[in-house]
């Protein structure tokens, strides 16, 4: 597959930046296995993780010895099934972590945006663009199982927008990836439902299923794809019992288009857990009469 681009790392991808470009620009995906795996960045954001997984774990006088942090997020939804939500939102809108920032902004990675959106662009991150993603097993999970959707709807701020996904967990079979159509991200913005559930969908997938062919993405740990954000895609579930896979989500916007100017480079807001001062500290918190 021409958008696949394997034995690279951000330095020498740099010198493929063309290539690379043009593939995405034809297909709205290019996919690098192994990208980030020698990265220190890279290795720092997984060695953080699995911290404040073991830090959570002995909360309950766990001292788990598993060594990948897809398992240790199934050690703890053993005891806490709740508390992977504390880092989760630390991953998420947006990603709290300097090592996931510093690889978000990374040098290949401003080159590629800036190469695919032009001299012009006004680079940019949407509200809710940053996501770290826990994929479990279960039929609880089944909602985060995505129907064919673009990424827009959920985003906004602009249509000229690129998703940046990498795995961070140990790859098992069975755990789950996403369906993906090349070149469908030429239709546009496509006509899309909203279920109960908050998620969208679009509205006539036969106009994707009978058109185009599907391709499946499975991102093993250090793995990366850039896809456009109306590019259609869908959910492979985890249908395993017992492993977890985490999955880290950055999006960026092109804030040089003029729908996104009439709608004031608004993004999607979403309510997100937090604490304030007062509730921290009520010792130290003096109410004003």
């Amino acid at each position: 597959m021409q958008w696949i681009f394997p034995e690279l790392t951000p330095q020498t991808a740099v010198l493929k930046l063309n290539e690379i470009a043009t593939a995405y620009r034809k297909y709205g995906i290019v996919i690098l296995p192994g990208f980030f795996n020698k990265e220190p960045d890279f290795e720092c954001y997984v060695e953080t993780i699995r911290y404040l997984f073991v830090k959570l774990l002995s909360r309950y006088n766990i001292q788990s010895k598993e060594k990948d942090i897809g398992d240790l997020l199934m050690e703890l939804q053993k005891v806490a099934p709740l508390d992977g939500k504390i880092i989760t939102d630390l991953g998420t809108q947006h990603n709290k972590f300097i090592a996931a920032n510093r690889l978000k902004y990374s040098n290949f990675i401003v080159c590629f945006l800036r190469q695919i959106f032009g001299k012009a662009a006004i680079l940019a991150t949407p509200q809710s663009g940053d996501t770290l993603h826990f994929f479990l097993p279960g039929k609880k999970f089944k909602k985060y199982n995505l129907p064919i959707h673009q990424d827009y709807p959920y985003l906004m701020q602009s249509r000229q927008q690129v998703t940046l996904h990498f795995g961070l967990s140990m790859f098992y079979d069975d755990v789950g990836g996403i369906y993906y159509w090349p070149q469908t991200n030429r239709l546009g913005v496509l006509p899309s439902k909203k279920k109960k559930n908050g998620s969208y969908k679009i509205a006539d997938p036969s106009i994707i299923t009978k058109r185009y062919k599907r391709y499946e993405l499975f991102l093993k740990q250090g793995d990366v794809s850039f896809f456009d954000s109306l590019l259609c895609h869908q959910s492979i579930p985890n249908r395993t019992k017992n492993r977890a896979r985490i999955n880290q989500i950055i999006r960026f916007s092109n804030l040089n288009d003029e729908l996104a100017a009439d709608n004031n480079w608004y993004s999607s807001v979403y309510e997100r857990r937090g604490i304030l001062f007062e509730q921290a500290h009520k010792d130290l918190f003096v109410q004003e009469e």
